[in-house]
């Protein structure tokens, strides 16, 4: 699949590229950035040249899944640069991408835990330990799940309701993988991502 991915990749480049068009040149530099980065960090040339680096924790960073992690945090990143005005509404939004991005990159991780052991490959949940990531995602969960609740609540925002369907759904499959000792990748991967679903509709009834 790796031509057909590298078409979608270049695809989605250029669509990206002409959507920011109209913002702030910080939200340009940063998006530019990440994608230049992306693009050094695939390269042959980037490899070869970590492999003759002598430095033990340089290489252990470069071939971890960490970096990967921390680049979906654009997605975050953006948003706060854009906005200059601070509402309720953009700090939920903020809150929930922050939220969705992060636990749906250590569910991936965490299903993929088995595999990267077996490789030798470093991610959060290797490195800070299973148990210890998922308290972490819980006090993260709950605590977006309060605020979102408040809003509806206090605020009178019942179209956030939907806001904590998509972090409880994460949490959800949180509770069902950390039970399990075996798991079917494709299988909870497809699971994990169906939640984009919820996302779009969001953004579509808020537009």
């Amino acid at each position: 699949f790796g031509v057909p991915l590298l078409f979608l990749s270049i695809a989605c480049v250029i669509v990206a590229s002409w959507l920011v068009f109209r913002y702030t040149l910080p939200v340009k530099i940063v998006l530019f950035s990440s994608f230049a980065f992306g693009f050094v960090y695939s390269l042959k040339l980037t490899k070869n040249i970590i492999k003759r680096i002598n430095i033990d924790w340089f290489k252990k960073t470069y071939n971890s899944k960490i970096a990967n992690s921390f680049g979906w945090m654009v997605v975050f990143i953006l948003p706060v640069i854009q906005s200059s005005v601070w509402t309720i509404k953009t700090f939920s939004i903020l809150l929930l991408i922050f939220t969705f991005v992060l636990l749906r990159n250590m569910l991936i991780d965490i299903i993929a835990l088995q595999s990267d052991l077996i490789l030798g490959r470093d991610s959060i949940p290797i490195i800070l330990g299973k148990k210890k990531l998922v308290f972490l995602l819980y006090i993260l969960t709950a605590c977006s799940l309060l605020f979102f609740g408040a809003n509806v609540i206090f605020g009178k925002m019942f179209i956030f309701l939907l806001l904590g369907l998509i972090v409880a759904y994460y949490s959800f499959l949180l509770a069902r993988l950390h039970k399990l000792r075996y798991l079917v990748s494709i299988k909870y991967e497809l699971l994990v991502d169906i939640n984009y679903l919820f996302l779009g509709l969001f953004f579509f009834l808020i537009k």
